[in-house]
C-alpha cells in the first residue's frame, strides 16, 4: 500500500495491492481513499477482505480491479506470527518473476503490470530528504486540491502531509542481464508515515533512525525480502517499488546460511 496522493477524480488515492484467492495473482484495486473509509470497511495488511469489484475500463493494465470501496468487508486477519500462511500467499502466487528483466519481458507482451521478485543482492539503501522545490511543487498542488468547493453531502478533502524524505533501494536480479543495480524508490505507506511523526516530534535523529530500519528489513542474511513491483499509470513500462514484504528467516533456512 503506498502513501497517499491528492486526485481530483477520487479526492484522495492510495495504491493498493491485493491477491485474488482464487487465481493467487497480484491485483490492483483501485479507486481507494483508505483514510476515508467508513469503520466497517477499513481493513489492515494481510487481512482478507471481500469486495465487489470489475475490471477497469479507464485503465488498460489488466491486473487493474474498479472497486466498490462501499462494499469492502474485512474477514479474518493472519497474524505476524502466522508466517507461514501469509509466506504462503506471496511465495506460490504466479506473480512471482525471476527479476526485473522478465517483469520486462511481460509487459512487452502481455502487459503485465504487477509482479513479486526476490533479489539477488540488496546492494544499498539510503534517505534522501527531499528538496524545497519539491515541497513548495506539493504544497502549490494542495493548495489548488483545498480551495475546491465540496457539495455538502460529501466529506471535506483531507490534508496529506507533504512526504518528507524519498526511501531509496538499489538491488540486483538473479538475472545475466542485470548487468547494473536497480535504483527504485520505496512507494510504502508505513515507513513514510514512520517517518512522518519523526519529523512531527522534531527527532533531529529521523535519517539515522529510518535508515537503520531500512538496513535491518532488508539484510538477505537475516531476511526474506519480496518485491512488489508495480508500473505507474502514466508510465505504464515502467516498474517501480511499491512496496516490500520482509519475514524473517525460517529457523532452518537460517542455520544452513551459517555454513555457506
Amino acid at each position: 500500500m503506498t502513501y497517499p496522493a491528492y486526485s481530483n477524480k477520487y479526492t484522495e488515492l492510495v495504491c493498493t495491492g491485493a491477491i485474488d484467492e482464487e487465481t493467487k495473482r497480484l491485483v490492483r484495486i483501485h479507486p481507494l481513499p483508505k483514510r476515508y473509509l467508513d469503520e466497517e470497511n477499513d481493513f489492515r495488511t494481510f487481512q482478507r477482505a471481500r469486495v465487489r469489484w470489475q475490471h477497469n475500463r479507464h485503465d488498460p493494465r489488466p491486473e487493474s480491479m474498479r472497486v466498490d470501496f462501499r462494499t469492502v468487508e474485512p474477514l479474518d486477519v493472519i497474524a505476524a506470527k502466522e508466517q507461514t500462511r501469509r509466506r504462503s500467499y506471496v511465495e506460490t502466487s504466479p506473480s512471482m518473476a525471476a527479476s526485473v528483466e522478465e517483469l520486462q519481458d511481460l509487459n512487452r507482451r502481455f502487459k503485465t503490470s504487477l509482479g513479486i521478485v526476490v533479489p539477488k543482492e540488496i546492494v544499498d539503501v539510503k534517505v534522501r530528504r527531499r528538496t524545497e522545490e519539491e515541497r513548495q511543487e506539493w504544497l502549490a498542488t494542495e493548495s489548488t486540491f483545498l480551495s475546491q468547493k465540496t457539495l455538502e453531502f460529501v466529506r471535506p478533502p483531507k490534508r496529506i502531509a507533504f512526504p518528507e524524505a524519498e526511501f531509496i533501494v538499489w538491488f540486483r536480479c538473479n538475472d545475466s542481464r542485470c548487468t547494473e543495480p536497480h535504483r527504485m524508490s520505496l512507494k510504502s505507506w508505513p515507513i513514510h508515515e514512520g517517518y512522518r511523526k519523526m519529523v512531527e516530534k522534531g527527532d533531529p535523529d529521523r535519517d539515522g533512525k529510518a535508515l537503520a530500519q531500512m538496513e535491518a528489513e532488508f539484510d538477505l542474511a537475516k531476511r526474506d525480502v519480496f518485491l512488489f513491483l508495480g508500473t505507474f499509470h502514466n508510465h505504464q513500462t515502467t516498474f517501480g517499488l511499491m512496496d516490500a514484504y520482509r519475514p524473517k528467516k525460517m529457523k532452518a533456512e537460517a542455520q544452513m546460511d551459517l555454513f555457506k
